[in-house]
């Protein structure tokens, strides 16, 4: 039965509460309520719609001052057990009986959020109790074991042992300060406000981490983890009475309001500076360009909310979409290949980072020279107008399906903080986006966006360039400073005080290996069997045909958004010839066509689309032990009347497209290999267990050619090619695809409304009829099999 509340006059007296504002937040379709909690100053905002995945959050507004990582070691350390949950480890246990459809926590620069989701109302209502619980009540004031666990300890096994110093988030951060991408953010933020909280590490400098004292630890959570300094967020389909009566009487009620000084301040401008600095590689990497180049400012504020959202379109068309201006000139002048522009708008001064990896950074002058000849240019002819409204197109497509990987509610919670948190009054002003998006329309060919390139662009009141080279030998260096560093505190410790760390070690040991109590564990609520819906969730698919193909068809009501899918089957493409599909899908949409450049095309794309692509994989089948069906996936996602426009546009892109040019695709493989270069590396266990499974399973080994280190090794080898190879290597990228695009080799798959399928089936089956056999055999669909490969096991080392 719907819970849903249109208005807070729906809502019995709540006398604990007093209503701050109410509003309709139409992106959610929802009814948005303030309330402020009138003993403890909690702050709670609750939006009510017909959303069966409720989402709950209790985030805290924490600023720090210093690098030891504090708000981030609270953040671990809550999660460890709490009065009335007292587990050393409450939500594996909760997990075990829960129907969550989310269940983390997160540290901000600024703010610590800890959201839970579930649609089941009694699984919801436990996610909750242990959260609050956890935050307001944990057990680190009564085990300072929990503090040295996730923060940082000192460890001796021994008197003959060196002193080490060991922690979750020491460890956590150490691996972070590793990478070039985090060190590069992590510098630019200092550089660009030096004297607010976001010029510190709120993860926690491992130099600056064992600075931090237990003592400290805990005025940190008795300071900020306050309901006066609490933002708590509800969102979806439940009785709000029941809610928020429940957090009265069960926690809010415990506290009285006090004042919490956590105000985020503002930043003064700082000028214009550059940086320059290091990070670290191995002794046998080739440091040759492997350098980072960046360029950051900052721009207005949180309250600019419909420049912010300019801002970011306007970093989309210089610099990230195909053809982008300023992307191609950096390119063509050889500064880089791999380059990305982030417009952060989540914290309270707005700020754009523009980032060039695997460059050299001896060319930070011709950067500049090139950054500033293009953006006077763009603001002096005008920014392109069908690349802008494109973007806005896109993004709003993009907004509406709010397909985030996480539940739709965390999505809008995730936005209300990114104002609320800096205004009580501004808790809704970002779920009113789509009002914007005309906004942002209507203000193309108007000079508002050139406008914006020389106000904050070209003439910026705080700007940082930074240019990051690759050190040798620099974690060897750390390593042993740090070494020297413990072996004189050694030193130093007289006999009393080495025994007391070897027993506080052992100590630490004992307590970590000593299980919860069965007591504990009673504690941590589980879902009953009347709990649970006994009648499952239908999966919504219906077979049927559409020019004699077969065809899957989901009724499921999208918001007016159609998702299509074409699959073609690659079994006769052998696993050595598999990587030029994968060259195909690359290339496919992202080069000329008979008909676009391919920045017409990709504006397009935006303008009409939700956005089209091509990808290959290799798919396991249940029940077979070395079964697999390697398909090549051609799909998009189009509002019901640009339908036919998303056909047309993948047929161009598929059809038409032009491969004879060799620069063009040494940019595309240059642009892949730079992100795999640091893809890889970063999610190393995903790389190695892969690699690794591509020794026991022929679809793994597959797998690799069309998206792991085969098609990376052989992007390395298009760009050592000559002009004439490259070409060669695309015309088999090109005939590879022309083995595949069949009507006889082909599943389709579409989602949408049941009235809508049925008026866009003549399209697809005109869009079938139009393609040509390819199959030499007359295997049915169900049958068809990856080829058979011959795997060599070997023990590989990769580095």
């Amino acid at each position: 039965m719907s819970k849903n509340v249109r208005s807070a006059s729906e809502l019995k007296s709540l006398p604990n509460y007093r209503l701050e504002y109410e509003e309709h937040v139409p992106d959610c379709s929802g009814q948005g309520m303030v309330f402020r909690h009138i003993k403890s100053g909690a702050r709670v905002c609750v939006v009510s719609n017909e959303d069966e995945n409720k989402v709950f959050c209790i985030a805290f507004r924490t600023t720090p001052t210093d690098d030891t990582g504090v708000p981030h070691i609270t953040e671990h350390s809550v999660l460890c057990g709490s009065d009335k949950f007292p587990p050393k480890d409450p939500f594996m246990e909760l997990a075990k009986g829960s129907l969550n459809t989310f269940l983390n926590a997160f540290t901000y620069p600024d703010k610590t959020c800890y959201p839970v989701a579930s649609c089941n109302d009694q699984d919801f209502n436990n996610l909750m109790d242990v959260y609050m619980d956890a935050v307001l009540h944990p057990n680190t004031y009564k085990f300072e074991e929990i503090f040295k666990q996730e923060g940082w300890r000192y460890e001796l096994e021994d008197r003959d042992s060196p002193l080490t110093i060991n922690g979750v988030v020491y460890s956590e951060m150490k691996g972070a300060f590793s990478t070039a991408e985090s060190r590069q953010q992590r510098e630019i933020m200092h550089a660009l406000f030096p004297d607010t909280t976001y010029g510190v590490e709120s993860g926690g400098d491992p130099k600056a981490i064992p600075d931090l004292t237990y003592e400290q630890f805990l005025d940190f959570h008795r300071r900020y983890y306050h309901p006066t300094n609490s933002y708590i967020y509800l969102y979806g389909n439940m009785d709000v009475e029941d809610r928020l009566e429940w957090l009265d009487r069960e926690y809010l009620s415990e506290y009285d309001e006090q004042p919490v000084d956590s105000e985020v301040t503002e930043q003064d401008p700082i000028g214009e500076s550059e940086l320059y600095s290091f990070y670290p590689v191995g002794e046998d990497e080739d440091g040759e360009n492997a350098g980072y180049l960046a360029w950051a400012f900052t721009m207005g504020s949180f309250r600019d909310t419909v420049q912010n959202e300019a801002m970011s379109v306007l970093c989309d068309a210089l610099f990230n979409v195909p053809g982008a201006p300023v992307r191609e000139a950096l390119v063509k002048a050889g500064i880089g290949q791999d380059i990305s522009c982030y417009c952060d708008t989540e914290i309270r001064q707005p700020s754009v980072v523009m980032t060039i990896r695997n460059t050299s950074v001896d060319k930070l002058e011709d950067m500049k020279k090139i950054l500033r000849e293009t953006l006077e240019k763009e603001a002096r002819e005008g920014v392109n107008r069908k690349s802008l409204l494109g973007i806005i197109n896109g993004s709003e497509f993009k907004y509406c399906e709010a397909d985030m990987g996480s539940p739709k509610g965390l999505f809008y919670g995730m936005n209300i903080l990114s104002t609320w948190l800096y205004d009580d009054k501004m808790a809704f002003e970002q779920l009113h986006k789509r009002d914007r998006f005309q906004l942002l329309r209507d203000k193309i060919g108007e000079g508002y966006y050139e406008e914006l390139i020389r106000k904050f662009m070209l003439n910026g009141q705080s700007v940082v360039f930074q240019a990051m080279a690759p050190k040798k030998g620099m974690v060897a260096e750390n390593e042993k400073e740090l070494a020297d560093k413990l072996a004189k505190m050694k030193a130093s410790m007289s006999a009393a005080e080495i025994d007391k760390l070897i027993a506080d070690t052992a100590a630490l040991k004992a307590y970590q290996a000593a299980p919860s109590t069965p007591e504990e564990l009673m504690t941590i609520p589980m879902l009953k069997r009347e709990d649970i819906d006994k009648k499952a969730p239908e999966y919504i698919i219906e077979e049927t045909r559409i020019a004699d193909t077969d065809t899957y068809f989901h009724d499921v009501d999208t918001n007016g958004i159609i998702y299509l899918k074409f699959l073609f089957d690659m079994d006769m493409i052998p696993a050595d010839e598999a990587v030029y599909t994968a060259i195909a899908a690359r290339l496919s949409g992202n080069m000329d066509t008979e008909n676009y450049t391919y920045l017409d095309y990709n504006n397009e794309m935006n303008i009409y689309t939700g956005g089209i692509g091509m990808d290959a994989s290799a798919l396991a089948i249940l029940g077979e032990k070395d079964g697999y069906r390697p398909m090549l996936t051609l799909g998009g996602s189009v509002l019901e009347n640009n339908f036919d426009k998303l056909l047309e546009l993948m047929e161009e892109g598929t059809f038409r497209t032009k491969y004879a040019n060799a620069g063009r695709i040494r940019e595309l493989m240059g642009e892949s290999k730079a992100r795999l270069q640091y893809i890889m590396p970063a999610r190393g266990n995903r790389t190695a267990s892969r690699h690794a499974l591509a020794g026991i399973f022929q679809g793994a080994y597959y797998n690799e050619q069309l998206s792991g280190l085969g098609y990376y090794r052989k992007v390395c080898e298009v760009l050592e090619m000559k002009d004439e190879q490259v070409l060669e290597v695309a015309k088999k990228a090109e005939e590879s695809l022309g083995k595949l695009i069949g009507s006889d080799n082909l599943l389709i798959d579409v989602t949408c409304k049941r009235e809508v399928f049925e008026k866009i089936r003549p399209s697809i089956e005109k869009f079938v009829k139009k393609l040509s056999k390819v199959r030499k055999d007359a295997k049915e669909p169900a049958k068809r099999r990856g080829p058979v490969i011959s795997l060599n096991k070997s023990s590989d080392g990769l580095k």
